[in-house]
């Protein structure tokens, strides 16, 4: 296996199969010879055509309740809740905003200290974050985030970056326990997926998801924060399912 990706297996070369006509000859009363019958060909089936997809229509449809907004950064479209802010790379950057970010929703503070745990590993590219009054009255506001790093690894080394990843997001988040991790196959790309629990001192259940991806624009780290009851009404698997390229479709 290289690095990077997984190995092609090359087809074997085909083997051609001969068939040999063997002639039977006998003796036999002499007659008038009957004609050999006509042979039926039989018609042969035409397949029916494949249509190929619109270049104006992208490969799937962002989950009900969401829509795709362009992270250029990583080089993807992402299905955002609506109504949810969101703030691009470059606005990431200003300290005043990290600053109003963290006044404003709960926990942000922990979210953005876990951008700066793994700052030398990948760069912010996105956040969005649930402004509704459900949200801002949790221990910690549901968000989305995505990080990037170069270039894309895939295989064996992509479970060696997402091991570091891992590591550094659970510190960082304040989760006690090693994360459950299961390598998935999403349509962006070869996939390590982490679950967080993240205690909270109130007892609230707080749980993050998180995908390391090999991406063709790099490798991301996507995650999703939130309280257990706020995380699995996104349907988070959907929502990683529907991550599609830049230029798949339009922005």
């Amino acid at each position: 296996m290289r690095a990077g990706g997984l190995q092609r297996r090359c087809p074997a070369p085909a083997v051609a199969l001969l068939a040999a006509a063997v002639g039977l000859a006998g003796c036999a009363p002499e007659e008038s010879p009957t004609p050999p019958p006509t042979p039926t060909v039989a018609p042969t089936a035409t397949a029916a055509p494949v249509p190929s997809p619109s270049a104006d229509v992208p490969p799937g449809a962002p989950p009900g309740g969401t829509a795709y907004v362009l992270v250029p950064d990583a080089g993807v479209r992402l299905p955002v809740p609506e109504g949810w802010e969101t703030v691009d790379g470059n606005a990431l950057a200003d300290p005043a905003v990290r600053d109003r970010l963290a006044a404003t929703y709960p926990g942000a503070d922990r979210l953005l200290a876990a951008v700066d745990e793994l700052g030398a590993r990948a760069e912010p590219a996105f956040l969005a974050a649930d402004p509704s009054a459900a949200s801002l009255a949790s221990p910690i506001a549901t968000s989305l985030s995505v990080m990037v790093s170069h270039p894309s690894v895939g295989g064996l080394l992509l479970d060696f970056v997402a091991g570091f990843i891992r590591d550094g997001l659970g510190q960082a988040l304040g989760a006690q326990d090693s994360p459950v991790q299961s390598h998935i196959q999403l349509s962006l790309g070869d996939t390590v997926r982490f679950d967080y629990a993240v205690p909270q001192a109130d007892g609230t259940e707080v749980v993050a998801v998180a995908w390391v991806i090999g991406a063709p624009a790099g490798t991301l780290l996507v995650t999703v924060i939130g309280t257990r009851a706020a995380v699995d009404a996104l349907d988070t698997g959907a929502i990683a399912e529907a991550i599609v390229p830049a230029a798949a479709g339009t922005p």
